[in-house]
């Protein structure tokens, strides 16, 4: 199999954020060398999809303050 780029990889997966109605926030590729490589599709706070290329810290930093991190009882 191979990425957009072309490079060869032997595994794709795709994990979703408990509480975000299964949608899937982070893909995992990992290469035949050994190497994985991780990538957010989604942010995990509000479901927004992002685009390819598109710099995922601007999202968080733009539209999401501390206050809509959940607090964990633990």
């Amino acid at each position: 199999m191979t990425d957009c780029k072309g490079w060869q990889f032997r595994d794709r997966r795709t994990m979703s954020v408990a509480g975000s109605d299964e949608r899937a926030c982070l893909e995992t590729y990992e290469y035949e060398h050994g190497v994985a490589r991780n990538r957010l599709i989604a942010c995990p706070l509000c479901g927004y999809e992002f685009e390819w290329n598109e710099h995922r810290w601007k999202h968080f930093v733009d539209d999401h303050g501390p206050e809509d991190i959940p607090v964990s009882d633990t």
